[in-house]
């Protein structure tokens, strides 16, 4: 194969024995971000024999137990800031998700010559089992979990890691070489990777976000392309053929490409014909997996989900009747359309992982109306104007809460009837009070949490009590 030698030279770099990686012994590592990335990467780095040296802006006091146990295992803490002249002398920086490029430190250690790695690049260096990457804007969480449910059918062991929670770094050690990796891989962590190699990719789609990190959509393509950086050959590259943004992906990758269509059938990949989704990937005849309607993921971008997943998980060696089984079985995950509680014929919907203003037309597409809408929070400042048409159909009223509530005001002026709240339970109350038996009440705020919760699980888990507490008042399902 073309590769060969690529590949030879890869494996020389990655660990094949499951206790670290390779030529870190004895060499001096700042880790970036003391997050659960970095936390991750101090475990790998110290299993893998380097000196370690961790800094955070944080105090000291947000780290509680944890920076004594670090210092107790020889870990070097700089807390409170990080001085750039931390590189000195340092052989190699591991820097967390969202940390950005132009970083004093990691501009310091480009000065110096000190290379850096994303945490998703040192977990690579410890994989044993081959990689299937999911990325893309919207759908990523979902996707990748998919993933590992049909690639679990197959009866190997599976970890599903990377930007869902759980880093690359603390999955990649314990699954051996006849197992799976399903790894979300955001932008910001490709933008750190070297030789991170999956042998199976998907790219989603891509729309406008994250651009006050990356400065243009442009770079923010180039930093999702970086997850086929070292594919060819027989690595599968699945693209979502109905999304036109991703079609210059096609003429940069030496991987073998798949499509994924709900509007055609493709040659190679998978697709939606007569109500069921298909697959071909290699030179057979094309397979039948399972119709669309058993599928328990509601909405057509679902269906694009499941396409992509089967798509990878069978060009990287699972069988169709596993597939069928995987696809057959999955039921979503929370935070992403998941229905929490009924009260008085009303459903309860919460889509908190909705933080921009694609994933709302997703929903909104997803759902039929009547639908009572919960949306606002800390703006992302991405364009309201696709979702007036859908509003205006679908949307018996929305009620807004947080920082955008005034621009989201704006917006849908006309379309629908605007409430405003003061907090998500005033805001839940009201829509309840808005809403006839047989709406939905649909929580998908196109915003960040930031100004009103930790983080959208924060949210979402706010917004399922608060629709169980209604229900219960109103002698509803929870």
């Amino acid at each position: 194969m073309p590769d060969t030698g690529r590949r030879k030279r890869e494996k020389s770099v990655r660990d094949t024995s499951g206790g670290g990686v390779v030529g870190l012994r004895g060499k001096r590592v700042v880790v970036l971000g003391l997050g659960k990335s970095g936390e991750a990467a101090i475990e790998l780095l110290l299993a893998s024999g380097a000196r370690v040296d961790g800094t955070d802006s944080r105090p000291e006091e947000a780290f509680r137990a944890s920076a004594g146990t670090w210092r107790a295992r020889g870990v070097s803490l700089s807390l409170g800031g990080n001085p750039p002249g931390l590189v000195d002398g340092a052989d190699l920086v591991v820097t967390s998700p969202g940390v950005h490029p132009d970083h004093p430190l990691l501009a310091a250690a480009r000065a110096r010559g000190v290379p850096v790695w994303a945490e998703l690049e040192l977990g690579f260096r410890a994989a044993r089992a081959p990689i299937v990457a999911v990325t893309g804007t919207n759908g990523k969480t979902t996707t990748t979990h998919l993933v590992g449910a049909l690639l679990a059918e197959t009866g190997a062991p599976v970890a599903v890691a990377g930007n869902v929670g759980f880093p690359l770094s603390s999955a990649a050690p314990a699954v051996p070489a006849r197992g799976y990796l399903a790894v979300e891989a955001s932008s910001y962590q490709l933008e750190g990777i070297d030789t991170f190699h999956p042998r199976a990719a998907i790219v989603l789609n891509l729309t406008p976000d994250h651009l006050e990190h990356h400065g243009s959509l442009e770079a923010y393509r180039r930093a999702k392309g970086r997850v086929f950086l070292r594919m060819a050959g027989e690595d599968a590259l699945v693209l979502v053929a109905d999304e036109p943004a991703l079609d210059g992906y096609r003429a940069e990758t030496r991987a073998r490409v798949l499509d994924v269509s709900l509007a055609r059938r493709v040659a190679r990949g998978a697709w939606l014909e007569g109500g069921a989704l298909w697959a071909r990937v290699g030179d057979g005849p094309a397979e039948r997996l399972i119709a669309a309607d058993a599928l328990r993921i509601p909405g057509r971008h679902n269906v694009t989900n499941a396409l992509a997943a089967a798509a990878a998980a069978l060009a990287i060696g699972a069988s169709a009747e596993a597939v069928a089984r995987g696809l057959a079985a999955f039921r979503g995950l929370p935070h992403r359309l998941e229905t929490v509680a009924t009260a008085r014929g009303v459903r309860f919907v919460n889509d908190s992982k909705s933080t921009n203003a694609a994933s709302l037309l997703v929903a909104l597409e997803a759902l039929p109306g009547p639908l009572v809408l919960v949306a606002g929070g800390r703006d992302k400042g991405t364009d309201l104007a696709p979702l007036v048409p859908l509003v205006r159909g679908r949307v018996r009223a929305i009620v807004l809460i947080g920082e955008a509530a005034d621009r989201f005001a704006a917006a849908f002026a006309g379309a629908t009837a605007v409430h405003r709240a003061g907090t998500l339970e005033d805001a839940s109350r009201r829509a309840l009070a808005l809403a006839a038996p047989g709406d939905t009440v649909l929580l998908s705020p196109a915003c960040a949490s930031f100004d009103m919760f930790r983080d959208y699980e924060h949210r979402g888990d706010a917004f399922r009590e608060i629709a169980r507490s209604l229900a219960a008042e109103e002698g509803g399902a929870a």
